[in-house]
């Protein structure tokens, strides 16, 4: 059995003014201009600007949507940093 499928995305939301989410989550949709991306645990890394709306799969099976105008998404071994609403 493979344990990476037990593994969780330490995930970071910011917008300029607060922590928005902080914590644990089994998954993370989004979407840039070439189309929807799905973050789970063992994604490769990677730099995005991601558009509209950004979705959190929590660890307790809940989901959560958050609305932005623009902004930067960073994956780097399993931990998402997501700054919102940057000016670009």
């Amino acid at each position: 059995m493979n344990n990476r499928q037990f593994e969780l995305l330490d995930v970071l939301i910011m917008s300029p003014e607060s922590v928005i989410f902080s914590g644990a989550a089994k998954a993370i949709s989004c979407k840039n201009v070439k189309g929807i991306i799905d973050v789970l645990p063992g994604h490769s890394n990677f730099m995005s600007l991601i558009d509209k709306e950004i979705i959190v799969y929590h660890s307790n099976g809940s989901m959560q949507k958050l609305n932005t105008e623009k902004a930067i998404i960073k994956v780097v071994n399993n931990q998402i940093v997501i700054l919102t609403n940057v000016e670009i």
